[in-house]
């Protein structure tokens, strides 16, 4: 963290530092950012196609300024499709957000991997909303990736009453 500068929640940073860390030694052709408002996570890709989606034209505008060779598409997570099998796909504070109906995760989930190359990569997260569809998820996470890795963080660590 940089003095000085607010950030979204601390366990956000945390969040994304992990899957920085992670994403530095993934490559690929095609790199999906869905949620990618204005591409503050365009750093993380190494991929020759960076595509960003999202809702909000005006954040993917400020985006492309920063990042002139980036793809922008304003869509749906539920609905995208590059026309190309993805190699990595990064899905941060999507899900959880006011926008996103908690009983679509699965199939928001599924509609994403199935777009994912063989040996590729999916970076996402989930917020408390989620957790009554974590079985399921987890489930289409195991068929269809030989690796999968969980990571709780903050308020998501402790046990929650429901």
């Amino acid at each position: 963290m940089q003095p000085g500068k607010s950030y979204d929640r601390l366990s956000n940073e945390t969040m994304r530092r992990w899957v920085a860390d992670d994403m530095a030694s993934v490559r690929g052709t095609v790199g999906v950012d869905f949620g990618a408002g204005k591409l503050l996570n365009r750093p993380l890709f190494h991929v020759q196609r960076y595509i960003a989606v999202d809702f909000n034209e005006e954040a993917l505008a400020t985006g492309r300024r920063a990042y002139p060779e980036a793809e922008t598409a304003v869509g749906d997570v539920r609905t995208f499709r590059p026309g190309a099998p993805i190699d990595v796909a990064l899905c941060l504070l999507v899900f959880e957000n006011k926008y996103f109906a908690a009983e679509e995760t699965v199939s928001a989930v599924a509609h994403i991997v199935g777009q994912i190359a063989k040996n590729g990569a999916f970076y996402f997260n989930y917020g408390p909303k989620n957790l009554p569809y974590e079985t399921q998820t987890d489930a289409l996470l195991h068929k269809a990736f030989r690796t999968v890795r969980k990571q709780r963080y903050g308020r998501l660590h402790i046990p929650l009453p429901f």
